[in-house]
C-alpha cells in the first residue's frame, strides 16, 4: 500500500498534466464552462437552405427589421477578399443576390458594418484588402440595391482593421473603437453623426482598453453607453477583459469579472438582448482553440455560461452575427471552423 504522500503526489501530478494538456492550443473543440451556474437553456437551429452565399469568414451581418431580412456583406473566402452582398429572407428561408460588384464598395474583410433603421440602409466603414487597409465609409439601401461612398469633410478615422462597431439609433450614431492595421494597434473611440455624415474623435483621456483589434462591441440602450470584449493586443495575445464607454463623458470603466467568465477570446460574437438587459457572446478562438460556448452578461449577476441544447454549431471563429431584438434571435453565418471556410446560418434562441 503506498503511504498518503505518495498518493497525494501522483493526483497533483495528474492534476498539472490535464492543465498543460488543456492549454495547449492543439484542441478546436469549445472549452467547458462547467464553473458558470446556467442562467438557461438555449436552443440552437440550424436554418437551411438551397444555394446561398457561399463560405467565407470575416464578413459582416445585419438584421433588417423593416424587411424581416439580413444583410451579409464581403469578407474572403479561400484567402481572397469578396464585396459582394446577398440578403436572406427570413420568413420565405431564401437568400438573394443583390449585387455583383459595380460600384459597390472594393473588397475587403474585417470590416464592420451596422443596420442605419432610420434611413432603412447598412452602414459599413474600414476593412482589409490584399493591397492594404481601408478607412472608407459606405452605404448600402437594400430597396435600390444601390451603394453609395460618403463624402467626409473633416476629421476621420485612421485605416485599420480589426475594429468594432455599435449603433444608437436614438441619438443616430455610429460608434467604432480600436483596431489595426500593419503600423500597430489603436486604443481610440470615434463618433460617425448619420444626419450630417461627420465624424467626431471621443477617444477617452483617462484609463481605456489597452489597444487591441478583434475584439467586439455592443450598444447598452438602458445604460447608453459601449461595451466591449476581449480581443487580441501585443502585449496579452488573447483578451478577456470587459469595458463599459460612456459617448457623453468620454469615459472609459472596467466591467469586474466573476470567477465565471468566458475564457479569453478573439474573433467571437457579441450582441445585446435588451428585453433580458443582457449582452451575449458566442464563440471565437480561445487557448483551447475555437469555441462554440455561450455566455450571457448582465447587470445581475454578471457573466453567466448558459446550457445550450443540442444540435448547435460547431466550434468556429470569425463568424458574422446579426440580432432580431424583437423575435430575441441572434443569426449566425459562416466562419473559420476546424477544417475551413463554412457557409451555414444558424438561429439561438433566447427566449
Amino acid at each position: 500500500m503506498k503511504p498518503r504522500w505518495f498518493v497525494s503526489l501522483l493526483l497533483s501530478f495528474l492534476a498539472l498534466a490535464v492543465l498543460l494538456t488543456a492549454c495547449s492550443g492543439d484542441d478546436t473543440t469549445a472549452p467547458t464552462a462547467t464553473s458558470a451556474p446556467a442562467a438557461e437553456t438555449f436552443r440552437w437551429e440550424q436554418v437551411r437552405f438551397d444555394g446561398g452565399p457561399g463560405a467565407r469568414r470575416d464578413a459582416t451581418l445585419v438584421f433588417d427589421g423593416s424587411a424581416n431580412r439580413l444583410l451579409l456583406f464581403g469578407g474572403r473566402a479561400n484567402g481572397q477578399g469578396l464585396n459582394d452582398i446577398s440578403a436572406f429572407d427570413i420568413p420565405a428561408g431564401r437568400w438573394t443576390r443583390l449585387s455583383d460588384g459595380g460600384n459597390a464598395p472594393a473588397a475587403r474583410w474585417g470590416h464592420v458594418a451596422v443596420y442605419d433603421a432610420k434611413r432603412a440602409q447598412m452602414v459599413v466603414f474600414s476593412g482589409q484588402s490584399a493591397s492594404g487597409f481601408f478607412n472608407d465609409l459606405w452605404t448600402f439601401n437594400p430597396a435600390t440595391g444601390q451603394w453609395r461612398e460618403v463624402s467626409i469633410g473633416g476629421a476621420k478615422p485612421p485605416t485599420r482593421y480589426g475594429s468594432c462597431a455599435a449603433y444608437d439609433g436614438e441619438a443616430d450614431a455610429f460608434y467604432i473603437s480600436h483596431g489595426f492595421t500593419n503600423a500597430g494597434r489603436f486604443d481610440d473611440t470615434w463618433v460617425f453623426d448619420l444626419g450630417s455624415s461627420q465624424w467626431r474623435d471621443i477617444t477617452a483621456a483617462g484609463a481605456k482598453p489597452i489597444k487591441r483589434c478583434l475584439h467586439r462591441c455592443a450598444f447598452d440602450l438602458e445604460s447608453k453607453s459601449i461595451v466591449l470584449f476581449g480581443g487580441q493586443s501585443n502585449e496579452t495575445p488573447i483578451l478577456g477583459d470587459l469595458w463599459r464607454f460612456n459617448p457623453a463623458a468620454r469615459v472609459w470603466s472596467e466591467i469586474p469579472a466573476s470567477s465565471a467568465k468566458p475564457s479569453p477570446r478573439f474573433f467571437s460574437e457579441l450582441q445585446a438582448d435588451p428585453a433580458a438587459s443582457r449582452f451575449v457572446v458566442f464563440g471565437g478562438f480561445t487557448q483551447a482553440g475555437n469555441a462554440n460556448d455561450v455566455w450571457t452578461f448582465g447587470q445581475t449577476p454578471g457573466w453567466r455560461g448558459a446550457a445550450v441544447a443540442a444540435p448547435a454549431p460547431e466550434p468556429r471563429q470569425s463568424h458574422a452575427g446579426a440580432i432580431d431584438v424583437r423575435a430575441r434571435s441572434i443569426y449566425l453565418f459562416g466562419g473559420a471552423g476546424g477544417q475551413g471556410d463554412l457557409g451555414d446560418l444558424w438561429r439561438l434562441r433566447l427566449n
